[in-house]
């Protein structure tokens, strides 16, 4: 199974309010590193968050990730988990 390390995010007061990678609606309240050397962090609200790790991301949100640099290479947003159009292939909950 692949570790995957945890961060939180702490931005600056005086910086702009980065938005969640995924939704664009909610303040970034995690920062989840990369796996692998390449990966870049996903910076996500806490709504978003459990849809990811959980494997369950629309295809709307799973596209939004690729336009954010993200690509379907990362763990994450594999081909085992996602088919080509961005449907979860296997949630980790109903």
């Amino acid at each position: 199974m692949t570790k995957l390390e945890w961060q939180a995010s702490t931005e600056p007061v005086d910086e702009p309010v980065k938005l969640c990678q995924i939704c664009g609606k909610f303040e970034v309240q995690w920062v989840l590193a990369g796996t692998y050397p390449g990966d870049i962090p996903y910076h996500v609200c806490s709504n978003c968050l459990g849809q990811l790790v959980n494997l369950e991301l629309t295809k709307k949100q799973f596209k939004t990730l690729l336009k954010n640099g993200h690509t379907d290479e990362e763990y994450l947003l594999h081909g085992d988990f996602y088919d080509e159009q961005g449907n979860a292939l296997q949630p980790r909950r109903t």
